[in-house]
């Protein structure tokens, strides 16, 4: 799904990725690592239900070794969220090019 007009998304933190990339920040802690895997569970979307959300925007890539885990721990919300009428989009994160001196 791409977004359109009658898109209405909601930035959906959660899995490996997410974790992956959150322990690289200062002040990321356990707690929000939990948080971020219980956001995958398909009944998670009960947040949404009800709500004119209609798009999720889920980390999809970013380089790093999480991705394949996270495509892989992502399926069954995608797969209950569609069922439910929502479409999701995937963010694709490119690594930055180191630069030469």
């Amino acid at each position: 799904m791409a977004l359109n007009a009658e898109s209405i998304p909601m930035r959906w933190p959660a899995g490996p990725l997410d974790i992956a990339r959150g322990e690289k920040t200062k002040g990321f802690t356990p707690a929000t690592a939990e948080v971020l895997r219980n956001w995958q569970d398909p009944a998670s979307l009960a947040v949404v239900q009800g709500t004119p959300i209609n798009c999720l925007v889920i980390s999809w890539a970013s380089g790093l070794p999480a991705d394949a885990e996270q495509q892989q721990a992502l399926k069954p919300l995608i797969e209950k969220g569609k069922q439910a009428g929502l479409g999701f989009v995937g963010v694709i994160e490119e690594k930055p090019i180191s630069r030469l001196p």
